[in-house]
């Protein structure tokens, strides 16, 4: 019997220190990028969004990674540069998260609509972030972010 791909759960900590935790919503996506010319920490992970910057840090030490989840030590060999995270609870002190795997195509559509909604609410963006088959014709359309 195979065992299904093991699920890698994060905690970020230090949002207070930048826009705080009203930006993570649940079951939003996150990017987060290896920051190896931290002074303070090499193997830190920054957490990002498009129009707040930095969000806060992958929790790296014993007492601030949440149990049950995982370094940002142990998470940076298995990531790549740059990885998404999905926020799946919050609290006070720190935001709950799990690692994306899959699509990288797929994910920075999602994370690109994602964005479009937040800056422009009233626009329906159907047509860029429908996850169905469209009529095949390739659309040139300015709300497209490019990764």
């Amino acid at each position: 019997m195979e065992t299904a791909a093991k699920e890698l759960f994060v905690t970020v900590t230090g949002f207070d220190h930048y826009a705080g935790r009203r930006v993570f919503s649940i079951g939003a996506l996150v990017l987060c990028r290896k920051e190896p010319e931290n002074v303070y920490d090499p193997e830190a992970i920054v957490c990002l969004f498009p129009g707040f910057g930095k969000l806060g840090y992958l929790a790296n030490s014993v007492h601030t990674v949440a149990e049950g989840c995982m370094s940002a030590g142990r998470v940076y060999d298995k990531m790549e540069d740059t990885f998404f995270i999905r926020v799946l609870f919050k609290s006070y002190t720190k935001i709950i998260c799990r690692v994306e795997k899959g699509e990288q195509a797929e994910l920075e559509r999602e994370f690109a609509c994602q964005l479009l909604r937040l800056t422009d609410p009233g626009k329906s963006y159907s047509h860029l972030c429908s996850s169905e088959e469209t009529d095949g014709t390739d659309r040139e359309d300015e709300d497209c972010i490019s990764f």
